[in-house]
């Protein structure tokens, strides 16, 4: 995550707008009670995109009190996928569970995914789940499809080489995140 400068032009994810759309879109679910599962290494990134869910929140006026991240983001050294597990495990005990989960990677989330059945709820009936990455053919055919959020690398690349022949005003060029609800959101419980 880097911002432009003089002669140095970067093309980004708005990951600030990319939290508030997704917060938004599982507000207009029913959804108020919402964890972004923090399975990865922390970036500057997440940062931004837990600052978009939060204003998502403020914007319809609802206590940010329902929304929750997990405690810490894990290590560099560690393992997203057993964190993604634990950390689910984490969430979804006591009264006040979350009913919709956000995930960084895939494999935090199919780790989350299986921390959800454990406990004997279904995805999406008891809880929906966004992944914050494409998708990937491969994936294509989990149950349920998960849902995903992101910039496909391809408009990267093509707003990178748009830039190289015709270099904009402007060093730093967002783009915002497209979400793929998919089989795994729901309405809330």
């Amino acid at each position: 995550y880097v911002y432009g400068s003089r002669n140095v032009f970067t093309v980004s994810v708005d990951y600030r707008q990319k939290g508030h759309d997704e917060v938004l879109f599982l507000l207009d679910k029913g959804h108020t009670r919402i964890t972004y599962v923090k399975e990865e290494p922390w970036r500057y990134a997440s940062q931004l995109c837990i600052e978009g869910m939060k204003a998502a929140y403020r914007e319809r006026r609802i206590p940010l009190r329902y929304f929750h991240t997990t405690p810490r983001h894990v290590k560099l050294w560690e393992d997203s996928a057993e964190a993604g597990y634990k950390l689910t495990q984490g969430m979804l005990r006591g009264d006040a569970a979350p009913t919709a989960l956000i995930f960084d990677a895939f494999a935090g989330a199919h780790a989350g995914l299986r921390a959800v059945r454990e406990r004997g709820w279904d995805v999406p009936r008891d809880v929906s789940m966004i992944v914050n990455s494409e998708d990937h053919r491969v994936l294509r055919y989990d149950w349920p499809r998960l849902a995903t959020s992101s910039v496909p690398s391809g408009k990267l690349v093509e707003r990178a080489v748009e830039i190289i022949l015709n270099p904009p005003k402007d060093c730093t060029t967002w783009l915002c995140a497209v979400l793929e609800p998919r089989e795994s959101i729901g309405q809330a419980p």
